[in-house]
């Protein structure tokens, strides 16, 4: 372990957190609208009235996407051993650059695409942008929570918030249950700072 992993953990944590919590705060109506659900009749006024805090949702996710690559890297070692680890990172990258791609695509061409496309970009971007993205950073959090490189606490906190955010896929199908979708997410954000700092002071003790 170099003391060069510890400080990008904890670089690439702090910026997953600023863009994941910017994003959100884009979709839920900092700009004076809260994005509609997919398959809303009113979905394509929004994307045409509010194409800034579609972009912002967008760059966002993007930027979230580059930092969780940079923070599976910088934990490789505490992964190595787990043979799902590469995948389950890669998807949870991908799941999350394809919303912010979706969400760029409806900021510049909801104007020119038919309704349809709209509608599917939509469904993407809500999708990768919200429960999914918060199920497979979940089992990220799980993969790395299994490694004995943490403190027993932050282990056993791991399993609860990872599994936890694993659940909300129950959301698709139980509409009240969406709030737990934001909780567990932050669960994961929170689990995720602790342990780039418990990773920074391995780092700085050796």
């Amino acid at each position: 372990m170099g003391a060069r992993t510890g400080g990008a953990a904890v670089a690439a944590t702090a910026v997953l957190v600023v863009a994941d919590l910017a994003a959100a705060l884009a979709r839920t109506g900092v700009a004076g609208r809260a994005m509609p659900l997919p398959g809303s009749a009113d979905a394509r006024d929004y994307f045409l009235d509010f194409p800034m805090a579609t972009l912002v949702a967008g760059a966002m996710a993007l930027v979230a996407a580059g930092a969780l690559a940079v923070l599976a890297t910088a934990y490789r070692e505490l992964t190595r051993y787990a043979r799902r680890a590469g995948p389950i990172t890669a998807g949870a990258v991908v799941v999350l650059g394809v919303a912010g791609l979706a969400h760029l695509a409806l900021g510049v061409l909801a104007p020119v695409l038919p309704t349809t496309a709209v509608h599917t970009l939509h469904l993407v971007a809500a999708l990768g942008g919200g429960v999914l993205h918060v199920v497979t950073l979940g089992l990220v959090v799980t993969v790395l929570a299994r490694s004995y490189g943490w403190t027993p606490g932050l282990r056993v906190t791991g399993a609860i918030v990872g599994w936890a955010a694993v659940g909300t896929l129950l959301t698709l199908v139980a509409a009240d249950l969406v709030p737990f979708a934001s909780i567990a997410l932050l669960g994961l954000l929170v689990w995720l700072a602790f342990a780039a700092h418990q990773w920074a002071y391995a780092d700085q003790r050796h």
